[in-house]
């Protein structure tokens, strides 16, 4: 019903659908689009066996650098799957202060064959 009130209102709709877009939208795409960090168990289990690695294999690695992060000086093969392009772009950026033998690839395995 106020749906309908704003639509009906030029006025309204010019002030409230930019501050709906920036206000109520936007942060949505805010929360899904941010990396979560490691749970602290996961990360306390890398630590206690990533010395024992050679490879690293991490498959929707998101733009989370942390496994090579932490990793880093080891000799270690790290090869980091995404199939989402936008996380892709950011995980590339995530990776450049990184030297060591790291692989991305903007891509994935499924169920059928196509794109997404």
């Amino acid at each position: 019903m106020i749906k309908n009130l704003i639509r009906k209102n030029k006025l309204l709709t010019k002030i409230l659908t930019p501050a709906y877009r920036y206000i109520i939208r936007f942060p949505r795409r805010l929360g899904y689009y941010k990396s979560p960090k490691m749970l602290r168990g996961e990360l306390n289990l890398f630590k206690a066996i990533y010395m024992q690695c050679k490879t690293i294999v991490d498959v929707g690695t998101r733009f989370d650098v942390d496994y090579v992060a932490i990793s880093q000086g080891n000799n270690i093969n790290y090869f980091l799957f995404e199939a989402n392009p936008r996380f892709y772009k950011r995980l590339i950026l995530n990776l450049k202060p990184f030297k060591e033998n790291v692989f991305s690839e903007n891509l994935a395995i499924g169920g059928k064959n196509g794109f997404c």
